[in-house]
């Protein structure tokens, strides 16, 4: 039968980078998920147990925030914790992070001047490494590089770039890039930065 569809195992995936508290910690799936085995989750921190309460469902993701941990944070999620509406089961997810270590990495943070809504971007090597809506920022654990600064003139207040539309004649949202590309360094530090938006 060809137009049965293909059985995938590992439909859902770990996505997060940067195990830290306040991260969201997320797990991506290409399958709408008819039903989940709440019974198959444990997720530690310390000596803690996270509520599956705590786990958010949005369209193609899967997520929860990741709490404060000292020494260890264990995400288990047996196979068959998630079943998809063609009727295959997730693989087995069992990973265990330990603190990052902060003299690896640098901080940045700063003021960014603009009146409207907007998004903040440190880009390196082309994938964004932070992003946030506040104007006051503080980017930890950044690993060492040079870092584009993007902001996004947020006008629809999506918190994303809007593209523009040819049909319904919509404007792209103005993007405004700093000059010149910030370099960070391993256990350095750069504070007070200000990001003036032209």
């Amino acid at each position: 039968n060809k137009n049965k569809p293909t059985q995938k195992k590992d439909f859902v995936k770990v996505k997060t980078n940067k195990v830290i508290t306040g991260n969201k910690y997320i797990l991506t799936t290409d399958r709408i998920i008819a039903k989940t085995q709440n019974q198959n989750i444990n997720i530690l921190y310390d000596d803690k147990k996270l509520d599956v309460s705590e786990l958010k469902y949005v369209n193609d993701s899967i997520y929860f925030i990741i709490p404060k941990y000292k020494d260890s944070l264990s995400v288990n999620m047996k196979k068959g914790t998630y079943i998809s509406i063609q009727g295959d089961s997730s693989t087995l997810i069992k990973t265990i992070y330990k603190p990052l270590e902060e003299s690896k990495y640098g901080l940045m943070a700063g003021t960014v001047q603009y009146d409207g809504n907007m998004v903040l971007e440190l880009i390196r090597n082309g994938n964004v490494e932070f992003r946030t809506t506040h104007k006051n920022f503080e980017a930890k654990f950044l690993e060492p590089g040079d870092y584009v600064i993007r902001v996004i003139k947020d006008a629809d207040n999506n918190g994303y770039l809007t593209q523009g539309n040819y049909k319904t004649k919509l404007q792209p949202e103005g993007v405004y890039i700093v000059p010149k590309p910030v370099t960070i360094k391993a256990n350095w530090d750069i504070k007070d930065l200000l990001i003036t938006v032209e």
